[in-house]
């Protein structure tokens, strides 16, 4: 049990470190960039998707990595647009994206 409170401990402290993403804006060119902690920002590309996990290159000038965000991650409706966005670089009118 001791190991477990370890790692929820050292996960959560990488969730509060300055280079740890806070959010993912997909703007209105088509575009998208992931904000982080510290106040920089990385511009996005399309990624690999599936059905429970988007992982989008971060193309930024310091470092080259990827964020992986899965399912649980984002409001049902929030993480089917990011999937969209991921495979097309674009994102469909929005009245196609309610779903009765």
């Amino acid at each position: 049990m001791c190991a477990l409170g370890g790692f929820v401990a050292g996960d959560r402290a990488l969730l509060r470190a300055a280079g740890s993403p806070r959010a993912i804006e997909i703007l209105a060119d088509g575009s998208a960039k992931c904000l982080f902690a510290n106040g920089e920002s990385a511009i996005l590309g399309p990624g690999r998707v599936t059905r429970s996990w988007v992982a989008l290159p971060l193309r930024a000038a310091r470092r080259r990595a990827s964020l992986l965000v899965v399912a649980g991650m984002l409001a049902p409706n929030d993480f089917r647009r990011l999937r969209l966005w991921a495979r097309w670089g674009r994102l469909p009118d929005p009245a196609a994206l309610e779903r009765p």
